[in-house]
This record gives structure tokens, C-alpha cells and sequence, in this order.
């Protein structure tokens, strides 16, 4: 269920503008800072910073 709700997590803040606490939401987690936890735990780094690392890999930098 974690693996699901990780990938989840990936594809929406890569490809959409959603802020992370209704990313969160989105992803079946309550609050904020326990997704933001499980998110580190599973990728190595906070929902924000994969963001902004994946959107500069590909070049898709949303302003």
C-alpha cells in the first residue's frame, strides 16, 4: 500500500502544481508532516526538493 501511495505521491508532484499538503491528501495521509516523513523514507529526500530535482532533470520547470 506504501509503494502505491509513494508512486502516487511521485507522478502528482511531478506533473501537477498541487501544493504538498493536498498532495497528501490526495495520497490517503492526514496530515502533512507524516507524508512528508514516509515520502523522505522511501525517495531520500523531502516531497519539495524531488520536485524540483525531477522537473530540472526533464526540463519541465513550471513558473
Amino acid at each position: 500500500m506504501n509503494h502505491i501511495r509513494n508512486q502516487q505521491a511521485c507522478g502528482y508532484l511531478v506533473f501537477t502544481d498541487y501544493p504538498v499538503k493536498q498532495i497528501a491528501k490526495l495520497c490517503g495521509y492526514y496530515e502533512e508532516y507524516h507524508f512528508s516523513k514516509m515520502f523522505k523514507q522511501h525517495n531520500g529526500v523531502s516531497p519539495s526538493r524531488y520536485r524540483e530535482r525531477k522537473r530540472a532533470e526533464s526540463g519541465n520547470v513550471m513558473d
